[in-house]
């Protein structure tokens, strides 16, 4: 009997010899430093993802008339939409919207842009998941939440056919994802996406997003939808999804091509001279009356 007892004590204590061998390998990082460890967000539509936020500078001469369209055409294509404006206030639309208040005090687009997500964050108007657009990008075709999910880019960062406001955000960006072994998608497409509110919030603290400028949406797309592919979205006469205009004079039959075919429109600070004949018709119920009306006769 006494042989069988030291028999168990000498387990017990190769168990305990080999403990911090475990802890060791606990404790070790499993992933580079830049990864915050997110866990990806759920990637289904069974939810109604119907609040949609917009982030708006009254900046420019055309700001207001931007936001309105942008706001009507949320309310006119996407089912029980609820809208919400962050920034400056809306003062030209009848559409219904609630607004979170924010003083742009940072010249950076890409610093304030974060800012104005840190207030969306810690506001009560907006659910943990929510529909990001933006002022210059309206719907032009009925759409549900499923064609805001999908996961868009315009190439890859850093590409010539790309475009970014910030070229430190862009150097920035492309250095954290490239150090983290990461995707370098380019998702800066001016249409929707669907954010994830308690992610969002890790990212930008686990890269001090509030005070150095990354191209965020690009960041959190990257870093939290990794082993996703998303649609690449080409140029105005081939894309399947958006079109932009960069000019105010464009092209009248790809024009008509687009409104008819395409399910996002946004325009460049130049174009939008070039988008607001197509706006009008598209949004405005005079406009529409007078299409209706000659199409009729």
């Amino acid at each position: 009997m006494s042989t069988k007892k030291k028999n168990a004590t000498a387990k017990v204590e190769v168990k305990a010899d080999v403990t911090p061998v475990v802890e060791v390998k606990v404790e070790a990082p499993v992933v580079p430093a830049t990864n915050p460890g997110i866990e990806e967000p759920v990637t289904t539509v069974e939810n109604n993802y119907n609040v949609v936020v917009i982030p708006f500078r009254d900046n420019a001469e055309h700001a207001q008339a931007e936001i309105a369209y942008a706001l009507k055409s949320f309310l006119q294509n996407l089912d029980d939409v609820k809208l919400v404006v962050v920034g400056d206030l809306p003062t030209t639309t009848e559409v219904k919207f609630e607004h979170i208040p924010h003083v742009a005090e940072i010249e950076s687009f890409e610093l304030d842009l974060v800012h104005q997500l840190l207030a969306v964050i810690a506001s009560d108007l907006v659910p943990e998941i929510f529909i990001l657009s933006a002022q210059n990008m309206s719907v032009i075709n009925p759409i549900t939440a499923a064609d805001i999910f999908v996961f868009k880019a315009n190439g890859m960062l850093g590409d010539v056919k790309t475009f970014a406001p910030d070229a430190e955000a862009l150097a920035n960006t492309i250095k954290v994802l490239q150090d983290a072994f990461l995707p370098t998608f380019d998702y800066e497409t001016n249409t929707p996406v669907i954010l994830h509110k308690d992610h969002l919030a890790k990212v930008i603290d686990s890269y001090n997003a509030a005070e150095k400028p990354y191209l965020i949406i690009s960041l959190y797309m990257n870093l939290m939808c990794k082993k996703f592919v998303p649609i690449i979205l080409d140029n105005v006469v081939t894309d399947p999804i958006s079109a932009g205009i960069s000019h105010s004079s464009p092209d009248v039959a790809i024009m008509k091509r687009v409104i008819n075919n395409r399910k996002f429109l946004y325009h460049k600070p130049a174009g939008f001279a070039g988008a607001l004949p197509h706006l009008k018709k598209l949004f405005d119920a005079e406009e529409q009356a007078e299409v209706e009306a000659g199409t009729e006769a």
